[in-house]
C-alpha cells in the first residue's frame, strides 16, 4: 500500500524526461530517472538544482519576475551600456 505523502512532492505529471536547472548560474543538465532535481547539485557551482516545469521551478521564476534584484549574483558587467 502506497503512504498517502509519499512522491506527493514530486511532480510525476513531468515524466521521466526533462530538465534540471541551476537557480543560480542557469546550468542545464538532462533529468535523471529517479533521482529528484532537487537532490542533484549544479555541476557548474552545487547549487540545488529544480525541475524545469516543475511547481518549484515556476515559483522561482515567479519571485525572480518580482524582484529581479535577486539576479545580483550575475555579472553586471556582461550588460551592454547604453553610454557608448
Amino acid at each position: 500500500m502506497r503512504n498517502s505523502k509519499e512522491g506527493s512532492h514530486r511532480p510525476e505529471h513531468l515524466g521521466r524526461r526533462g530538465t534540471c536547472v541551476c537557480p543560480k548560474c542557469g546550468a542545464r543538465v538532462p533529468h535523471e530517472p529517479g533521482l529528484p532535481c532537487q537532490e542533484d547539485r549544479c555541476p557548474e557551482c552545487g547549487t540545488k538544482m529544480l525541475r524545469e516545469g516543475s511547481k518549484h521551478h515556476a515559483l522561482f521564476l515567479e519571485k525572480h519576475r518580482k524582484d529581479p534584484s535577486k539576479d545580483a549574483d550575475k555579472d553586471v558587467s556582461e550588460t551592454p551600456s547604453s553610454k557608448d
